[in-house]
This record gives structure tokens, sequence and C-alpha cells, in this order.
């Protein structure tokens, strides 16, 4: 097996552990009896041997491997690379400043009618609506205690909410946040 076909593999045994429920989804078995570590530390340092996997990459020198294996490393690089995107974007969900890119979590809360939506929009700082849905989307940490204060907020002023759903970011909002285009799988469909 050559240097970048062990780092990829090593790369992706890695994502699977830490990402289990994602392993679990894409029906890959081993890792349902896992949970994922969202501590600050186990965070930091699983970001830390991501930089690890993106030295090793780094330090491969690229001349002596086949186009396949090229590939490979690069395709590892990319992916270790966006990986730190996503733990540095997790973390940013937790700050108070305002966000510099458009892939925060988000309560998609939906209204009965336009009027209560746009009730609803002056009352969340920061929300936008689309008219067309229905929909109303307020930036968010996507906790518990975040999502009962919200609803709290609208029963106080007497705007009922048909139902809700929490969004995070991925890969998607990602490649959009740091390009401002959707990804070829978007714009395909």
């Amino acid at each position: 097996m050559t240097a970048a076909r062990d780092l990829a593999d090593r790369f992706h045994q890695r994502w699977l552990t830490e990402n289990p429920f994602s392993a679990s989804m894409y029906g890959i078995p081993g890792y349902d009896d896992l949970m994922p570590d969202e501590s600050e530390e186990g965070e930091q340092a699983w970001r830390s041997e991501v930089e690890g996997f993106l030295t090793e990459a780094d330090a491969i020198d690229p001349e002596p491997l086949t186009p396949a294996d090229v590939v490979t490393l690069d395709c590892t690089r990319e992916m270790a690379t966006q990986e730190l995107t996503m733990i540095d974007m997790a973390r940013a969900e937790y700050t108070v400043t305002a966000m510099q890119y458009a892939g925060p979590a988000v309560l998609m809360a939906v209204a009965a009618r336009t009027v209560l939506l746009d009730a609803a929009a002056r009352l969340l700082s920061g929300s936008t609506v689309d008219d067309a849905a229905l929909t109303l989307r307020v930036p968010s940490d996507g906790g518990v205690k975040s999502v009962r204060a919200l609803l709290d907020r609208l029963d106080e002023h007497s705007i009922d909410v048909e139902e809700f759903s929490v969004h995070t970011p991925d890969l998607d909002d990602v490649f959009l946040a740091l390009t401002g285009h959707a990804s070829t799988e978007e714009i395909a469909q």
C-alpha cells in the first residue's frame, strides 16, 4: 500500500470514529456503539489529529506517485482541510460575535400565516424570511435552551409555530460559505 493510500485509509477510519452517526447513516458497520466527543477538549484533540494528517500529507512527495495516488492524496488533504473548517465553524456557533459566514445552525420555524411570519421576523433579530415556504430562519446554537427560549418568546407574542427543525451546517454549507457558490452536486439538481 502506498503512503498516500495508507494516509487516506487512516484519516477515513479516524473520521468515521469521530463521526459515528455518519458512519451508521452510510451503513458502515462497527460504529453503532460509539458516541461523538463534542467536548471542547475532544474537539481540540481531533483538530490536532487532523492537523497531523495534513502535515503527513504535505510531507508525501507526489513525484513518484501514480496519478490515482496523487488524486487520493489531494482528496485526503481537501477532506482534512474541510474537517478543520467544520471544527472551526462549530466553535464559532457558540460565540456571541456576528457570524461572518452563511452557515450557522438555524432554527426553522414555520408560521401559520405570512402576517405572523413577518411579526416573528420583526421580533427575532437576524432572522430571514422565505415567504414562498412560509419559513423563518433564525440564527441559533440549536441547543434545547435556545429553542425553548425562542418558542417562549414567540408564545409571549401569541405567535404559534406549526413546526420547527434545527439545521446544522454540512459540507455543502461550508462550500457555499467559503466560495459563495453552490456545490456542483446542487447545481446539477
